[in-house]
């Protein structure tokens, strides 16, 4: 069975092999569904949108969801030094790929490493934002939905989020890959 899904500004597949589980299916999409309203940069009531307008001000309230990709997004820009940087959604939006919906200049603007939490679910910068979550939060959702399909007893399967793809269980599932010095291959 699969089904597919406009989500995180993409589509997201998500295929089982047994037939009569739909509702596994729908529990898997609604966790995607909740990864994209609390970590998307197009929602303008996202906790994301509220991280990025205000967390410089005051101290912001987040889902255990958003902070545990906020602590990978910190690992990561750490172990990467500074080379993955969830902090760049100025240069997103200048380069007309996301929307201008909050007002900020790129002078001073901080980065992941800026966040600080005050209580596992209470963070606040010491610098103002533009976190861009797009790519981090696809490979968390995917992960999340995974989380579902198995907890609702589903053996095998994939979720695919436009190349965030995960396979589980005992399947095989063909992936290509794009020749990055001949993009028609």
């Amino acid at each position: 069975m699969i089904r597919c899904k406009p989500l995180l500004g993409t589509f997201v597949e998500i295929s089982i092999d047994q037939l009569g589980e739909e509702t596994g299916i729908d529990h898997a999409f609604a966790a995607i569904q909740r990864v994209h309203d609390l970590m998307g940069f197009h929602n303008t009531q996202s906790e994301l949108s509220q991280i990025n307008q205000y967390a410089h001000t005051r101290a912001v309230e987040i889902h255990p969801w958003t902070a545990q990709v906020i602590r990978i997004a910190k690992e990561v820009y750490l172990a990467s030094d500074g080379l993955f940087n969830c902090g760049i959604g100025h240069r997103l939006v200048a380069a007309g790929l996301l929307p201008r919906h909050i007002t900020f200049s790129n002078h001073g603007l901080g980065d992941i490493e800026d966040i600080e939490f005050w209580s596992p679910d209470l963070i606040k910068s010491s610098r103002p934002l533009c976190l861009d979550f797009g790519g981090i939060a696809k490979g968390f959702a995917v992960d999340m939905a995974v989380r579902v399909l198995i907890s609702e007893g589903i053996s095998s399967g994939y979720v695919n989020a436009d190349g965030d793809l995960r396979v589980f269980g005992n399947t095989s599932f063909p992936i290509q890959i794009r020749n990055p010095e001949s993009p028609d291959e």
